[in-house]
């Protein structure tokens, strides 16, 4: 079998999606010698990237960029994926990404990955040319693919009602962590220095994510004069600029503490590691996640969560967090000063709750399905 592999979300620093890939890449190589990944892209992989990807001679990168408009990775998914993996030998086409292209995949098995249906629960937290571009491409995508793997039980639910019309009948559900991620050890120095620096103690919490309507931070932001009077800070990490986002009336409150609340944008890998392991919480307020990378993340360091009990949070946070209902500011005031009195059940919870989702599960039953979809 030889696989070729959307990259583009490997091209830029790898966020979701491309730590997904990842880590599926990395572990279904492993499990299959026999089996050939190619990975293709408009441009180069990004450095980050290159460092969490496995060597093995079973995975390689093509660089097949189209003549026209190479830059634009889009019109790349449309025009030139499918020739690229065909001028590979591809057999099969993995749009890892949540899209296929349009034409030209007729002679190769197709198997879609669906991260989350954002765009059809949750329209109005989306730009509308985005709405209407995943609306098309994604849908029609879901409908032809002869695999579909969905990041969780919530996303594969999603598919079944949205979607109930599909070539593919059978769901593989699953996604997990990168074992090849972050190879350099976490030490005690590290820690420390990551300690000082964000002025970290146990009343610390920590948001990863990007500042897109769904993620809901504003809700958390609103949080902070009441928990920051309770001792509490916050870290954010993914968005150091908040001037357009719809945040600036929240930060520039004459109530907001703003020495309280660190924003930073990107922070690397190995810092993003020790901030896990030496906040007093991972916290999340997102409408819907259809998956929560960041909570396993958190929770596999030994990190507890406070999230919403809502989407795929519910099936892989487990007990190994506190899920509250509802948006109540003072229902989550007070969860978050429950969850503190319970942090080190939590914290033990938590690293056994992460190693609950193993990826590898999730790829020999992908194995299975795009065998049986050849016989």
């Amino acid at each position: 079998m030889r696989l070729a592999i959307d990259a583009r979300s490997l091209v830029t620093r790898p966020t979701g999606v491309g730590h997904y890939l990842l880590a599926a890449v990395n572990v279904w190589a492993e499990q299959r010698r026999d089996f050939e990944f190619l990975l293709l892209a408009h441009k180069p992989l990004h450095p980050d990237a290159q460092l969490a990807l496995r060597t093995a001679s079973n995975i390689q990168f093509h660089l097949c960029p189209t003549p026209r408009w190479p830059g634009n990775g889009l019109w790349w998914m449309l025009t030139g994926f499918a020739a690229g993996a065909r001028a590979q030998g591809a057999t099969h086409l993995w749009g890892a990404s949540g899209v296929l292209p349009l034409h030209g995949t007729h002679d190769m098995v197709t198997l879609l990955t669906v991260h989350d249906l954002v765009y059809r629960s949750l329209p109005h937290t989306m730009a509308l040319r985005t709405r209407i571009a995943y609306g098309l491409m994604a849908g029609h995508a879901i409908r032809r693919a002869d695999c579909l793997w969905a990041v969780s039980a919530f996303t594969a639910g999603e598919i079944r009602r949205y979607y109930p019309h599909r070539r593919a009948d059978a769901i593989v559900i699953g996604s997990g962590l990168n074992p090849w991620r972050a190879q350099r050890s976490i030490d005690a120095d590290r820690i420390a220095e990551v300690t000082a620096r964000y002025r970290v103690h146990s009343r610390t919490l920590l948001f990863v994510g990007t500042l897109e309507p769904r993620k809901n931070l504003a809700f958390l932001l609103g949080l902070m004069p009441r928990l920051a009077a309770m001792g509490w800070r916050l870290i954010v990490v993914g968005c150091a600029g908040w001037g357009r986002s719809g945040l600036a009336s929240l930060v520039a409150a004459a109530d907001f503490p703003r020495d309280a609340v660190f924003f930073c944008d990107y922070v690397p890998d190995v810092e993003l590691q020790a901030l896990y392991r030496c906040v007093g919480f991972f916290i999340s307020t997102a409408l819907l996640e259809g998956f929560g990378l960041p909570h396993l993340e958190a929770m596999a360091a030994g990190c507890p969560v406070i999230a919403p009990a809502n989407s795929a949070v519910v099936e892989v946070v487990g007990a190994a967090g506190c899920l509250v209902e509802g948006w109540q500011a003072e229902n989550w005031i007070n969860k978050i000063e429950l969850a503190f009195q319970r942090r080190s059940a939590l914290k033990n919870i938590a690293v056994i709750q992460a190693a609950l989702h193993d990826i590898g599960n999730a790829c020999r039953d992908v194995t299975a399905e795009l065998i049986g979809s050849q016989g």
